[in-house]
């Protein structure tokens, strides 16, 4: 009938919006990966760079509160615009799960050799059994909706590229409380 004919061509044409979104969504993740790579390194003064991105994220997530937490200088041999589009994917995953009116916190801290900045933020823990897979491409703690845009669970695995590309590692692990999640990019300091 015409209206089963309707139903089937509105299904199809749903699909291939969603695969066409998926394959937008994974070139862009292509030429990222590729710039990644190609990326210009110089000394990168962390603290005023994550202050600019606190007061971003303020105008940028205004049902959000965001806390900065660094000490006078944290200098690394790397890439400003690597840092930032790092910073991005981690407040962006972190607002996800972060019930509104709640604080998300940036910070850096010295460690041995290297600087770790981490985004934390309330809400549900990390699972034990994807917490080594975490970084992995298409990997998704979101939960899937109809309607919502195809999520691929690329923004922590960008993070990882990024860490890796700077030297160093990323890392998540649950709040010592209980009361939420960390998200950790160790990059090794030069100051």
């Amino acid at each position: 009938t015409d209206a089963e004919r309707d139903t089937y061509v509105e299904r199809a044409r749903g699909g291939l919006e969603r695969l066409g979104r998926i394959l937008t969504a994974m070139s862009e993740a292509a030429r990222l990966e590729e710039s990644i790579h190609s990326a210009q390194l110089a000394p990168v003064d962390l603290v005023p760079l994550l202050g600019e991105l606190v007061t971003a994220y303020g105008d940028v997530y205004p049902d959000h509160r965001f806390k900065l937490q660094t000490p006078g200088a944290a200098t690394i041999t790397g890439s400003a615009d690597l840092v930032v589009q790092a910073m991005d994917k981690l407040v962006g995953n972190a607002i996800s799960f972060a019930p509104a009116g709640s604080t998300i916190t940036l910070s850096i801290a010295r460690r041995t050799s290297d600087w770790r900045l981490a985004v934390s933020n309330p809400g549900p823990l990390l699972p034990d059994a994807l917490r080594s897979k975490l970084f992995e491409p298409m990997v998704s703690l979101r939960e899937s909706r109809e309607h919502d845009a195809v999520h691929l669970g690329l923004g922590l695995h960008i993070v990882r590229l990024v860490a890796e590309a700077l030297g160093g590692r990323a890392s998540a692990a649950n709040l010592s409380d209980g009361s939420g999640v960390a998200v950790y990019m160790d990059l090794p300091a030069t100051s």
